[in-house]
């Protein structure tokens, strides 16, 4: 299943870096097969994923490299579709090309806090466990990867809960640089109700500063 997975990604994405619309505007096409190509290689992540971590619970260098190669080729895919999206010349095939080349560079990048992590696990769709996902790669392994740009993520603008049951837990948004809680239910469902909400741990929550709470 991951071969046929594979397959079908790298038909999709050499059918775009092939630069099939060199002339008209042809944002509407490109962008579904953006969305094609996304959806698959999310799928190949996910099995990849699977497949090898249930092998001996342990995962080998070479299967590390896979893993990290998927990640890679589906942010880069879920960047391209974002562009499309926008109106510019992203869309047209020389900066395709660029953009699905880069994807299958493996490249370190460190996280610059917990509160980038969560974040970063949030914008893939993961839940609220990054731990989940995480993978103990050799020291070696890592050396051999070129080294990156931090990941320097926040929550401003999006409003957070600190993670677990415990009771009368305070909603808070997240604004230049400041908590402000949410004074009641109604004030919840104004900003968007509990779907907007993300679970965070509290070391997140009480790095912020009081705010002026929301009415």
């Amino acid at each position: 299943m991951i071969a046929k997975k594979l397959f079908i990604a790298s038909a999709v994405a050499l059918s775009l870096a092939a630069g099939l619309f060199p002339a008209a505007d042809q944002r509407q096409a490109i962008f579904s097969l953006g969305v094609e190509l996304d959806r698959e290689a999310e799928s190949l992540a996910r099995e990849s994923f699977d497949h090898f971590s249930g092998r001996d619970a342990t995962i080998s260098d070479e299967e590390q490299a896979v893993l990290f190669r998927s990640e890679a080729f589906l942010s880069a895919c879920r960047l391209f579709v974002r562009l499309t999206e926008e109106r510019s010349d992203y869309f047209r095939s020389g900066y395709l090309r660029t953009n699905l080349c880069n994807a299958f560079l493996n490249v370190r990048r460190a996280f610059r806090d917990l509160e980038s992590l969560y974040r970063y696990n949030y914008d893939r769709k993961r839940g609220k466990d990054p731990c989940a996902y995480l993978v103990q790669v050799a020291p070696a392994t890592l050396n051999k990867m070129p080294e990156g740009d931090m990941v320097d993520l926040s929550f401003d603008g999006r409003l957070i809960i600190e993670l677990g049951n415990r009771p009368n837990r305070g909603v808070y948004l997240i604004e230049n640089g400041k908590k402000r809680g949410l004074t009641s239910p109604q004030v919840l469902q104004r900003l968007g109700g509990w779907s907007k909400v993300f679970e965070v741990p509290v070391e997140i929550i009480e790095k912020y500063p009081e705010g002026e709470p929301i009415n």
